[in-house]
């Protein structure tokens, strides 16, 4: 449900709640792929040598963080904040990533990589099609 918050709601908060241009928005949520560039690299190389376990819940305590910041940007948030958060998110997400792709891939017998990456993506699907219909419900039943 983390990157619903960021990739759903934030969007709304920047142009409803701000006026932002779509461009100034598009900027902004652009930002949350720049970390992928180079944490999630470097997290997965440190997931081969330690694990994935303490990198997966780091990943989503930063991703919470990023979340509890956006709760306090408020009515008028600098651009720095706002890039904060939204940086923040990114770099939550990256380190999540690779080591909890590589510990389901570890988990299943080699025969059944094919199936369990395609269970996996399929899951991960249905998951944020599901979160963000939710959140899509619950955003236009507070608009009326």
């Amino acid at each position: 449900m983390s990157s619903i918050h960021i990739i759903f709601l934030v969007p709304f908060y920047l142009t409803q709640g701000l006026n932002f241009s779509g461009t100034t928005v598009g900027m902004f949520m652009a930002l949350l792929a720049v970390p992928f560039l180079v944490v999630s690299p470097m997290s997965g190389r440190l997931s081969d040598r330690i694990g994935s376990k303490f990198l997966t819940v780091f990943g989503m305590v930063v991703t919470c963080a990023a979340i509890i910041f956006c709760r306090y940007l408020g009515p008028q948030p600098t651009y720095f904040a706002i890039g904060t958060a939204v940086l923040l998110a990114g770099i939550g997400f990256s380190i999540f990533t690779s080591p909890n792709n590589s510990a389901i891939m570890g988990s299943v017998p080699k025969e059944m990589l094919g199936t369990s990456s395609a269970v996996a993506a399929a899951t991960r699907q249905i998951g944020i099609s599901s979160g963000m219909a939710m959140a899509g419900a619950i955003y236009g039943t507070h608009q009326s």
